[in-house]
């Protein structure tokens, strides 16, 4: 019988925080429309998701948070952001996860 051990020890820091981010629906869509929209605002975020703005606000600041999201102000109007993910971020720490749950 194996030892009895505390799910968090488990798993590295890159691990808990992909879990973290891939638990949420609204997250994960988050996530896969600005992926396959590199550059949207987050109003066209927004309109795009059928989601309420305060779902996805809230996703937006906990993938910032992650550091999975990335924000770059407009060179023409400072007032906006154009959201990026950060590809590198989501796979290492994705890959950590993937390895850990390997025998």
């Amino acid at each position: 019988m194996p030892e009895r051990v505390s799910a968090e020890s488990e798993f590295s820091e890159p691990a808990l925080r992909f879990h973290d981010a891939v638990t949420s629906r609204a997250r994960l869509i988050v996530i896969k429309t600005i992926a396959k929209h590199p550059g949207i605002t987050v109003n066209q975020l927004n309109e795009a998701l059928e989601l309420s703005q305060p779902a996805i606000s809230l996703s937006l600041k906990h993938l910032r948070e992650l550091g999975y999201i990335q924000s770059q102000k407009s060179t023409e109007d400072g007032r906006v952001s154009h959201l990026f993910v950060n590809r590198s971020k989501l796979g290492t720490d994705f890959a950590h996860l993937f390895l850990e749950l390997l025998p």
